[in-house]
């Protein structure tokens, strides 16, 4: 739709001198609009439009939304000051999907004397002949004298002379009065900005402050009607906004002024449209919804990410930076919105346009929320690796300030993994925090803002690799605990570390941003604890089961079978020796006989027990040899944390995977051992810029196939063959 305009320039008290643009006398209320029609000539009163106006030195003077009536004028009021000159401005407007800006720009001059000369001698009824006779009575006067003044003209002249350093004078009070000023937003404006992703920013949530605002107008309204002023509402009114409205209110207070402070309050049924207290507090909400509304959408876009093609995302983002455009009262919004690194991924690029839309809302919710006189800052993140962006601002509107900053990085972070640093900051590390932090300072002018930003290495993510290498050795622990009575121990425990990988596969695939992607690593670092926890009881309960292969561990363990075994014999024998006894106490005695030696060695009570106990021995040897357990595996992987890569070089070079391969047999066992205080990499390719698959911290034996100049294949078991994993061969003994 084309959109056809009709120009309405307010006139000033007196009618304005022919020129190009607007004229604006200086220290007034200056009217700027224009009529909105469509190709119909049909009033369009669903725009959104915003003026925006630089002084004229360039530097920037306000941006603002237009307020609308019912017959389509879109106009503002602006504040004029003192500064004269051309004002540069523009007046956007969109609907729909249509946008259009038009020149606005206006003349500030002071206002001429409510009469000059020429007004006197254009006048049509002036006369300097037609008064009377009072010139010739003033000249008859027979006391006249023009020359009998006395001491009168000396007296003047004294009194001036003495008087000439009165403008020095009042230039001194001037200068005292400045740097009073200056002292003061030095002391109460002092800007300190500190910023950390771990803390974040307190914001006082804006639907509660204009619930309290609607509360005290209430109460100055009420007052007013029964002839109060109610100055404690006003005070805090005046705490919480810095707005025009406010300002009136209080000079109308001041001056005791009931009929404007009733004009200026309005009514509690007033809307957006109406210049009074209410009307503000109505403003305010509606800016507030629609600021909500974009970022939810925005959020939206987020949340379908990867199922949404780039086609689709380019147009939505592209309305969605419009409205947001529009909306905006954050001086340099423009600036904010472009990127820090354009990459050549153009989907990554439109990530990052919208996490830095989702932050320019997040400014202007910020605006509206904090209260009067409180500074402005604000903390987000791009990717391309990670970029931690950050807006800085002098709060003071008087002077120009050296703004300091402290900017706290996550824990994670070491001062290798720091890629990109502004050339003003340090990097330091804090004990007590015990994270790195930059520093630097900024001179900035009054109310002026600025970006800094520092980028680091993503090391907020866990490789599928490792977890996969998990999941793997807590199968393995579970193979030597079949057949056993600590199989069911281990099956609950496997489980519980599959569920848990799970679990943080399924919340890292869900990270579409970068703080969301940093929570979920910390919380998955959490679910790691408990599965190495789950993983060393395995281990324990494979120790146990190994232990049964001696003949006391056997009889210490809890194998069913051997324990009923070695029960039924020893209960046996004793039932044996028993009845034994008592048939040998029950025979009647005879009469002693000739000595002659045994016929055979049963005959002898004494060889029972070691008989017995002989018989159980070797059952036990036996049970043992059948209900021997597997073996445990030789080596166990352990799960680290993110350390710095240990490779044969500091630089990543290329390798030539052209060269004439080796390939050692189905699998050759041999030694990895790590570096003290390191890790080695396992990679997808054998390149030193080929993918991270896992990382060891500890030596293990592994099982090599294929070596490929200074690169290897290996893996941990022969059934490893078909993996591609590879790792520089200097490590392998």
């Amino acid at each position: 739709m084309i959109f056809l305009l009709t120009l309405l320039w307010l006139l000033p008290v007196k009618p304005a001198v022919a020129a190009t643009y607007q004229q604006c006398p200086v220290s007034s209320t200056c009217t700027i609009g224009e009529w909105l029609y469509d190709d119909e000539y049909q009033p369009q009163t669903g725009a959104v439009c915003t003026l925006t106006a630089k002084y004229p030195d360039g530097s920037d003077f306000l941006t603002a939304s237009a307020s609308a009536t019912a017959d389509a004028w879109y106009y503002y009021d602006a504040a004029i000051g003192t500064t004269e000159g051309l004002y540069p401005a523009n007046l956007c407007c969109s609907v729909g999907s249509d946008y259009l800006c038009l020149d606005k720009s206006f003349e500030v001059k002071a206002a001429g004397a409510a009469l000059t000369a020429a007004d006197v001698w254009a006048s049509s009824s002036r006369s300097l002949t037609s008064f009377g006779s009072l010139a010739t009575d003033v000249w008859n006067n027979s006391t006249r004298s023009l020359t009998s003044f006395g001491d009168l003209i000396s007296n003047v002249w004294n009194y001036s002379t003495t008087t000439t350093n009165t403008p020095a004078v009042i230039t001194n009070i001037v200068q005292e009065q400045t740097e009073q000023r200056e002292l003061l937003e030095k002391l109460v404006n002092a800007p300190v900005v500190s910023l950390s992703l771990e803390e974040g920013r307190s914001i006082p949530d804006l639907n509660t402050k204009l619930e309290q605002s609607r509360t005290q107008a209430n109460a100055l309204y009420e007052a007013i009607q029964s002839g109060k002023i109610n100055n404690p509402e006003l005070l805090t009114l005046a705490e919480a906004w810095d707005a025009p409205i406010i300002l009136e209110l209080n000079l109308a207070a001041s001056l005791k002024n009931l009929a404007l402070l009733s004009e200026l309050v309005g009514e509690p049924g007033n809307d957006s449209q109406e210049p009074t207290l209410f009307g503000f507090l109505a403003k305010v909400s509606e800016r507030n919804d629609s600021l909500k509304a974009e970022s939810q959408k925005l959020a939206v876009l987020l949340d379908d990410w990867n199922g949404l093609g780039e086609s689709v995302l380019d147009r939505a983002i592209v309305n969605s930076r419009k409205q947001v455009l529009v909306l905006n009262e954050y001086p340099g919004g423009d600036q904010l919105l472009q990127p820090t690194k354009t990459s050549q991924d153009q989907k990554l690029n439109l990530k990052n346009l919208v996490f830095n839309l989702q932050a320019l809302l997040g400014l202007n919710r910020q605006i509206l929320a904090i209260n009067a006189g409180e500074s402005v800052r604000a903390l987000w993140l791009e990717e391309g690796s990670i970029i931690f962006r950050g807006v800085i601002t002098n709060p003071s509107a008087v002077i120009s300030q050296t703004v300091p900053l402290k900017f706290y990085l996550p824990r994670e972070l070491k001062t290798e993994d720091i890629l990109t640093l502004d050339p003003s900051l340090e990097t330091h590390y804090d004990t007590t925090e015990e994270a790195l932090f930059v520093t630097g300072s900024y001179t900035l002018a009054p109310e002026e803002t600025r970006l800094v930003f520092v980028e680091v290495e993503d090391v907020w993510q866990l490789i599928a690799g490792e977890l996969e290498t998990i999941k793997k050795q807590a199968a393995e622990l579970l193979k030597p605990l079949e057949k056993t009575s600590y199989f069911s121990q281990g099956t609950v425990l496997k489980s519980q570390i599959d569920v848990n990988l799970d679990k943080i596969l399924l919340t890292q695939s869900k990270a579409i941003t970068p703080e969301n992607r940093i929570r979920a690593y910390r919380e998955a670092r959490l679910e790691l604890n408990g599965i190495n926890t789950n993983i060393q009881r395995l281990q324990d309960l494979v120790a146990q089961a190994s232990g049964t292969g001696s003949i006391f561990g056997f009889v210490g363990g809890v194998q069913t079978v051997a324990v009923w075994g070695i029960l039924l014999v020893v209960i046996a024998s004793f039932v044996f020796l028993t009845i034994y006894m008592r048939q040998l106490k029950s025979r009647p005695a005879k009469a002693p006989a000739a000595p002659k030696p045994p016929a055979i060695p049963w005959s002898n009570p004494v060889l029972i027990p070691a008989v017995i106990l002989a018989t159980a021995i070797i059952t036990v040897m036996i049970t043992q040899l059948i209900l021997k357990p597997k073996t445990a595996p030789a080596t166990i992987l352990q799960v680290i944390e993110p350390s710095p890569l240990a490779s044969p070089s500091l630089k990543p070079q290329e390798i030539n995977i052209k060269q004439e391969k080796q390939v050692l047999g189905t699998a050759t066992p041999k030694h990895l051992t790590v570096p003290a205080d390191s890790s080695v990499n396992i990679r997808s390719r054998p390149s030193l810029d080929a993918q991270v698959v896992m990382r060891l911290k500890t030596s293990v034996d592994i099982f090599v196939f294929e070596q490929n100049s200074d690169w290897s294949r290996v893996g941990f078991s022969p059934d490893d063959l078909k993996q591609s994993w590879w790792v520089s061969s200097q490590f392998l003994d």
